[in-house]
């Protein structure tokens, strides 16, 4: 058998082309091995185009330096494969000066094979990097990191080479893979896939063929009659550069000639990244959320959209205004506006209590997801931040912005791109803490730092001081605000009119009345109820909608007090509705069994830190579904209740929780709901659930070296939301309701035996960084005991789970092994019960590799390579 060749290693005139080989630049094997790191993608492109600098001067030595200027008659064809490819590319960089004399050279032409695209959807360099180490290879791993390392230029390298081809009108063809490959270093003996697949090789905009070759056949030959080369060299594109140009076939000036190819992985790279997954305007929690009604906040709206399209200093808009006015409802009028001309860069929409869109953890990286998928331009550029600052996750909100952000942005060529992106931040309000938000405005105001392109910050909230006071910080020729409630009511009223007018009328023909329904006169009296709040027309509707709605309507304008406020008017229908709840028939042990069961229910549903099904409520309440439905049957008005018991419950608007946890507004001890107390009942309900659900190895993986990414979305089977959620913030309620922590109670308790089943379990669903932050909490929570043995015990927790985070969250079963074993004895005794025979007797042996034997009879061996300690059975 034959062994098979690069292109560049078959005699030129054997191919009857003039190739230039190697050109004397470092040997390209260098990339492989000990060197790999040292020798980068730029160096080996700069010393190719310096040779071709050379090797044209000496075949033409009086000309002036200049690439192929008196050379009509020298052909040359460029042929890399795989990371070769990539240099061919970046030469494109270097000579990019001489590109337009070079097109007019004809029959100049570049061939290039496996050059990288646009990555494969099989697997990631990192995945990569990881099967690769788990088979026992040992020169792979420092290739990819040189890979790697010159991720952020490869990408720039592909976009400029595609724009530079366009430019000068140089054809590109692109080849790609038809036969799987086999790849059992990397996959097992049986694996075969394609390498790099169709869409990964091609080039948009470009001609593309397949070859029924696979990932080395496509690059590879034995010699000049091989068949494969045959195939490749005799397609119209390819031949047309050789010795002999066919008459019928006129060559382009310069023409591209790729193969398939095998880059990063973009997607991967941004899934990377913690989302708030719905934190979106159209995000699937909130497609039945409505958008302005046509000929309804036609002004406002007008001003907003001048705004986003003008081209002055003004890059942020604040429209606050009281509860209800409609905020929300404008802000997803504006975002669907923009977002259907693909002017959208991205929206956030904060919601307390909607677990990560309640707080501010993850709200730049959610940008920066947006903004990748909204504006595919800017994909590679983020990718490129992400890849040079691995954990840019875990660094502050401002390093996150700018390199995340704003330095993509100012890489778009606004020329190529719209020149003007919009972002929409609704209820900053809503974040839960006041330090994030003032940073939040403070760092969006820096958008008026982009140059070529230009993003328009919309914001909404209430008027409150913290954002007030960091709205004003902004320079006034840098800011635009609208104060909603000042909009004068007359307006404001003919809007809820027709709102009004157009449900009411909805719900009139679904109940068989009469066209029209329920006439003028009425709805103008529910608009004078409503006292400028369309939360207020919203919720009449819901609650009318939901019963007799001619019995609703009634009790709806019998109650109307045009003296009231607007706020008194929404604490009004609020009642209204939770009275009408109770049955007139019921004895009076029922209701105020009733009443019970509302405290808790719905208390427990507006503190809640995350939303939660009823289900998944229902057991963290220790309460049956049924309980749950009879007790919230009557509340759709104010709660959105799902007909699927699996999908979340929700508010409709947060104006019910201050509500509801105001007992002034409330008014009626019968419905108040003491926020502190409800905090309390949350926490205990959480230890409890998690003392009787965890244990160790929940997942029931038994391999210690099992990763987090081998269970995947299966974790889910094994610990269920509800048991999710109280791991996450059973510390949260415990702060927020005040409970006094000491030695020998039911925390401490819950700890010296669950510790590492906590642990574990928020390692399995990656939340150990809540889990550092909740350990934090508790230490500086019980510091002022003095002598206290639980302090001792938090404090040394903090320390152990510090110390192994990082092989924790990837290998979570490594708390039991690797982490016990190398943290001190006495230590561990501290904060576990430990068996007298658990620690191991262990023994070192040859090239990294310890056996550790336990009394049960059980060996483990452990494996020291990389900075990682990955066990096995």
């Amino acid at each position: 058998m034959e062994t098979l060749k690069m292109p560049r290693q078959i005699d030129s005139r054997d191919l009857g082309l003039q190739v230039l080989v190697d050109c004397e630049s470092p040997d390209v094997d260098n990339w492989y091995g000990d060197d790999a790191i040292k020798l980068r993608l730029v160096h080996v492109a700069n010393d190719l185009s310096r040779e071709l600098e050379r090797q044209q001067r000496i075949s033409v030595p009086d000309t002036e330096p200049i690439l192929f200027q008196d050379c009509p008659s020298r052909r040359l064809i460029f042929i890399g494969h795989c990371f070769g490819g990539l240099v061919i590319e970046k030469v494109f960089y270097f000579i990019k000066p001489y590109l337009s004399l070079i097109t007019e050279i004809q029959g100049s032409g570049q061939t290039a094979n496996g050059t990288p695209h646009n990555g494969t959807d099989k697997i990631t360099s990192g995945e990569l990097l990881t099967r690769i180490i788990q088979a026992g290879a040992a020169e792979e791993p420092t290739s990819l990191a040189a890979l790697k390392i010159d991720h952020e230029m490869v990408l720039d390298t592909v976009k400029d080479f595609s724009i530079a081809t366009r430019k000068n009108g140089i054809a590109v063809h692109c080849y790609f893979e038809q036969k799987s490959s086999k790849v059992s270093k990397m996959f097992g003996d049986n694996y075969k896939d394609f390498i790099v697949d169709e869409d990964s090789a091609n080039l948009d905009g470009c001609e593309s063929n397949g070859q029924p070759l696979d990932h080395y056949e496509l690059n590879k030959f034995s010699d000049p009659k091989d068949g494969n080369w045959r195939k490749l060299s005799g397609s119209k594109q390819f031949g047309a550069w050789g010795n002999k140009v066919p008459e019928s076939y006129p060559p382009p000036a310069m023409g591209v000639v790729f193969s398939g190819s095998n880059n990063s992985d973009q997607e991967n790279l941004l899934s990377r990244l913690p989302i708030a997954t719905n934190a979106s305007f159209n995000s699937s929690n909130r497609q039945y959320e409505p958008t302005c009604l046509p000929d309804t906040r036609v002004d406002l709206l007008q001003e907003i959209y001048e705004w986003a399209d003008g081209r002055d200093e003004r890059c942020i808009f604040w429209l606050n205004g009281l509860a209800g006015t409609g905020k929300s409802t404008i802000a997803r009028t504006v975002a669907r506006t923009y977002f259907d001309q693909n002017r959208l860069g991205a929206s956030f929409f904060f919601s307390r209590g909607g677990g990560d869109v309640g707080h501010a953890s993850k709200f730049f990286t959610s940008l920066a997801v947006q903004l990748a998928y909204n504006i595919p331009s800017l994909q590679h550029y983020i990718s490129d931040a992400i890849t040079e600052r691995s954990d840019i996750a875990s660094h502050s909100f401002r390093d996150q912005w700018r390199q995340l952000v704003l330095r993509p942005l100012s890489r778009l060529d606004g020329s190529l791109s719209p020149s003007s992106y919009v972002l929409i931040i609704d209820a900053l309000d809503e974040c839960d803490n006041e330090n994030d938000i003032q940073m939040i405005l403070q760092l969006l105001a820096m958008a008026r730092e982009l140059k070529t392109i230009q993003l328009r910050v919309f914001l909404t909230s209430r008027p409150e001081i913290p954002i007030r006071y960091g709205f004003n910080q902004i320079p006034s020729t840098e800011r635009q605000g609208f104060v909603l409630h000042s909009i004068p009511l007359e307006i404001v009223d003919r809007d809820i009119f027709f709102f009004l007018k157009h449900h009411l009328e909805l719900i009139g023909q679904y109940n068989e009345h009469e066209p029209g329904w329920p006439g003028s006169e009425a709805i103008q009296r529910l608009v004078n109820a409503a006292s400028g709040l369309f939360i207020w027309a919203a919720t009449a509707c819901r609650f009318i909608r939901g019963g007799f709605i001619e019995e609703r309507l009634h009790l709806l304008l019998e109650g109307n007090d045009t003296s009231a406020s607007p706020e008194e008017h929404l604490n009004s229908i609020y009642i209204a509705i939770l009275r009408n709840s109770i049955q007139p028939s019921y004895m009076e042990q029922e209701r105020q069994n009733l009443y019970s069961m509302l405290r808790y229910v719905l208390g427990s549903i507006v503190v809640l830190s995350s939303l939660l099904s009823i289900k998944s409520l229902s057991r963290l309440l220790y309460i049956t579904v049924p309980e749950v439905n009879r007790t919230l049957k009557s509340l759709h008005a104010i709660l959105y209740i799902p007909e699927d018991k699996n999908h979340s419950l929700r508010l409709h608007h947060p104006s019910f929780r201050d509500f509801l946890l105001n007992k002034k507004r409330c008014g009626d001890s019968d419905f108040w709901v003491d926020e502190k107390q409800i905090h309390q009942t949350l926490a205990f309900n959480c230890i409890q659930l998690m003392s009787t659900f965890l244990k160790q190895d929940i997942c029931g993986r038994k391999a210690p070296g099992t990763l987090v990414t081998d269970v995947g979305i299966r974790v889910e089977n094994y610990l269920p939301p509800e048991v999710r959620y109280a791991c996450i913030y059973w510390v949260q309620h415990l702060q927020k309701g005040g409970i006094q922590l000491q030695d020998n109670d039911q925390v401490y308790q819950f700890l010296q035996v669950h510790l590492l089943h906590w642990l574990e379990a928020l390692s399995w669903i990656g939340k150990i960084s809540e889990g550092i932050i909740a350990i934090s909490f508790l230490e500086s929570y019980i510091s002022a005991i003095e002598q206290s043995k639980f302090y001792t015990f938090i404090h040394d927790a903090k320390r152990f789970v510090l110390h192994n985070r990082i092989g924790i969250e990837q290998a979570p079963l490594q708390l039991y092994c690797s982490a016990l074993f190398f943290a001190p004895e006495e230590r561990m005794r501290n904060i576990l019960w430990l068996p007298p025979d658990y620690r191991p007797f262990t023994t070192s042996v040859c090239n990294g590799i310890i056996v550790m034997g336990y009394s049960s009879g059980s060996v483990f061996f452990l494996k020291l390579g990389l900075g990682n300690l990955i066990l096995s059975k």
